[in-house]
């Protein structure tokens, strides 16, 4: 059946959707090229919801691709101060500081995560006389530091929980996904199944009316014989009441078919009173469903368990829900973070006398973090957790 609904998928792309006049006929693809641009609940709810999980995605891979920074700034300051002999001494100094930063958060194995960095910072500060100087003075500051930071989980759950905005992210969009799919395709189904519908109750008309005009040619002829006394009057009455049968039928029929017409016309988006004319060789199509012909129960049940969209749906569901279990039993958890940076800096009064003879300072620390008391927090995080997994499940 799926391989049939893919093929109905490639084929609608070939037929144009609207009914170009009103007395054109209107096949099945068409049909359903019709729906699919109509249907509020698959342009709109699950379009957007999609759009919107696809959107969330990219930011949660934004976070682990390399991100730069350019900042400038110019400040003011002033100083007043005492010495020894109580002589108070005034300065002023304008500092205009510009960096440039780079940093590239990456995923790596066991939920551990490797940050990277690099900063460069040029500074000039120009200090105005004070009441004892004669000269101003002007420096030039160059910092270049390079460094990372690397945290790793020491515990299963915080190794499972590793990087879990990107699998949550993930998770959410490959469900609005399918969800986008199943509208889809249980709306390429309910108007195959509605079309076949309207063709089966207008047979059934057109059945009727057959049989009513039989039925009033018959009881023509049975008033002919009884005038000619060729049959009695309850052969005559029996043939009225198998046309009254007969009209009630075709109102029946006819009833159906608007109830079947209207079902089509809301499926479609189209208006109620819109002229639905069905192609005159459209009376099965087995070639559509011709793959299932001579399928066993047991084969029909295997078959309708591969690929469905809500079982795969409901996986990442319970997948999320364990998740948020990891991530609630991590909370309270030791944590291990190493540290280390290198750094370069120059102090000179002249732009170009800045050389490679930097002083240089380097740092490499670990840390390792024990949380003690919550007030029982990570506790009943776990216990609403482990609640929603079995829910899940």
């Amino acid at each position: 059946m799926m391989r049939q609904v893919v093929v109905i998928l490639l084929l609608i792309g070939l037929v144009p959707g609207k009914i170009e006049a009103e007395n054109e006929p209107l096949d099945l693809i068409s049909a359903i090229k019709i729906a699919l641009e109509n249907n509020r609940d698959l342009q709109y709810k699950a379009h957007y919801d999609l759009k919107i999980a696809t959107s969330n995605y990219q930011a949660a891979l934004a976070d682990y691709r390399l991100q730069s920074n350019l900042t400038t700034s110019a400040s003011r300051t002033g100083q007043k101060t005492f010495d020894s002999s109580k002589t108070v001494k005034k300065s002023k100094g304008t500092d205009y500081d510009s960096s440039l930063s780079w940093n590239w958060k990456l995923p790596t194995p066991l939920g551990s995560e490797f940050n990277p960095f690099a900063r460069i910072d040029l500074a000039r500060t120009d200090s105005e006389p004070t009441e004892d100087a004669t000269t101003s003075d002007k420096k030039y500051t160059l910092d270049l530091s390079t460094g990372f930071e690397w945290k790793q989980p020491l515990w299963p759950s915080q190794v499972r929980a590793g990087h879990a905005s990107l699998i949550q992210a993930k998770a959410n969009y490959d469900i609005a996904r399918l969800s986008y799919r199943q509208v889809r395709e249980e709306l390429i189904l309910n108007a195959i199944t509605s079309y076949y519908q309207l063709i089966s109750q207008e047979n059934q008309v057109k059945l009727a009316r057959e049989e009513l005009k039989l039925t009033r040619d018959l009881l023509a002829l049975s008033q002919a014989r009884l005038e000619a006394d060729q049959i009695a009057r309850l052969d005559l009455m029996q043939v009225k009441v198998q046309a009254s049968s007969d009209e009630a039928e075709l109102i029946g029929a006819e009833n159906l078919f608007k109830n079947s017409k209207l079902v089509f016309c809301r499926l479609l988006d189209l208006p109620i009173n819109s002229k639905i004319l069905i192609p005159e060789e459209t009376l099965v199509e087995p070639t559509i469903f011709s793959s299932l012909a001579g399928l066993s129960k047991e084969a029909a049940f295997e078959e309708s368990l591969k690929d469905r969209i809500d079982l795969k749906g409901q996986q990442i569901n319970i997948d999320l829900a364990g998740l948020s279990l990891d991530i609630s039993e991590s909370e309270n958890k030791p944590a291990l973070t190493f540290a280390g940076n290198h750094k370069w800096k120059n102090d000179k009064k002249k732009l170009e006398d800045i050389d490679r003879e930097m002083d240089r300072e380097w740092e490499v620390s670990a840390v390792l973090n024990f949380p003690l008391l919550d007030g029982g927090l990570t506790r009943e995080n776990v216990k609403a957790a482990k609640l929603t997994l079995k829910k899940a499940k």
